[in-house]
């Protein structure tokens, strides 16, 4: 069951892509594998691919947010309401893996929904057909 989940988990806004066939709580796992492929918006993209294509994973985090980047994507809210989110999440990590992603089953998890967890999520339905 592919799908798209977002929660609010302690006063941030996580957004999951949940690609897993029958979701990690399924007991299907014996060991789980955690990567993290960034440590901020701007940071190496080069790292996704190599961890997706390798690296063997159930759940893939990519994190996009500090305090800088929060306080650009409230400007970029104030001159665009549907753009405040890190477009850098979808077009680095998502679009050019997410055939990947969905063969192998991981779970993408990231704050790159930033203050517009939705708007990121509707992006990627719109472009990639999850």
């Amino acid at each position: 069951m592919a799908g798209i989940l977002t929660y609010f988990l302690h006063q941030y806004y996580v957004l999951a892509l949940l690609v897993v066939p029958y979701g990690a709580s399924s007991g299907k796992y014996e060991r789980v594998r955690i990567s993290c492929s960034s440590g901020f918006w701007g940071d190496t993209s080069e790292s996704t691919p190599q961890l997706v294509r390798y690296g063997d994973l159930v759940f893939l985090v990519a994190d996009y947010l500090s305090e800088i980047t929060m306080s650009l994507l409230a400007g970029a809210k104030r001159k665009k309401p549907d753009m405040s989110y890190t477009p850098d999440f979808i077009s680095h990590c998502i679009k050019p893996l997410i055939h990947d992603i969905k063969k192998q089953g991981i779970c993408v998890v990231t704050n790159g929904g930033g203050i517009n967890p939705e708007g990121c999520v509707n992006t990627i339905i719109k472009r990639h057909v999850i």
